[in-house]
């Protein structure tokens, strides 16, 4: 559960309020109104970066910096920082334990975990004898990727698999071994599907 409370524009806090769940946020860098994200009595102060928060346990949040750096505060209702109990930068974790006086443990994290951590923010696409017009309909709407057919025929071809919305070249690779069709890539980064047989 998420609750945002952003105040006048000219002054003042952008505050969100995490209880529960795991949110990214890419936050733009401005000293009048600070970005703060308060999790179980945690705040994370944005210093002009992109990172998630995380509830995901009882008594555990749970913080990866993606860029910039973020400060870890006792939680305040004021808008100017408090004495951060650690500031978090890129590529790394912190692990706040909300039971315990301890400091929070803060880690490094390959791109490979981060990777893996925020793949939840990129659609699964899933299909089963679906028709490679609704397969390309399906990734224009998640990606505004550019892909055209290039005849009527290859519309009606099936095929059933699971990709990531982010990633064509699985899909690509899956249409030339097993359909014979082809991909033509134009400048401006179209691509367009052909019979290759």
């Amino acid at each position: 559960m998420l609750t945002v409370n952003f105040t006048a524009p000219s002054t003042g806090l952008r505050g969100v309020a995490l209880e529960r769940g795991e949110v990214h946020f890419q936050v733009a860098k401005d000293p009048d109104r600070p970005f703060v994200v308060t999790a179980r009595g945690v705040q994370f102060r944005a210093l002009g970066t992109a990172f998630s928060v995380g509830v995901e346990r009882a008594g555990v949040v749970e913080m990866l910096v993606i860029e910039g750096s973020v400060a870890v505060e006792p939680r305040s209702d004021s808008t100017a920082p408090s004495d951060a109990i650690a500031v978090v930068g890129a590529g790394q974790r912190v692990t706040v334990a909300l039971d315990r006086a301890a400091r929070p443990e803060i880690s490094i994290v390959s791109a490979g975990e981060s990777e893996a951590k925020l793949a939840w923010r990129i659609p699964r696409l899933e299909f089963n004898e679906t028709p490679l017009r609704d397969v390309v309909a399906s990734i224009h709407l998640h990606t505004g990727g550019r892909i055209r057919l290039a005849s009527a025929e290859l519309e009606r071809v099936e095929i059933g698999g699971a990709l990531r919305a982010d990633n064509l070249e699985p899909l690509l690779a899956m249409l030339a071994a097993n359909y014979g069709i082809v991909a033509e890539r134009l400048d401006g980064g179209e691509v367009v599907l052909k019979s290759g047989r």
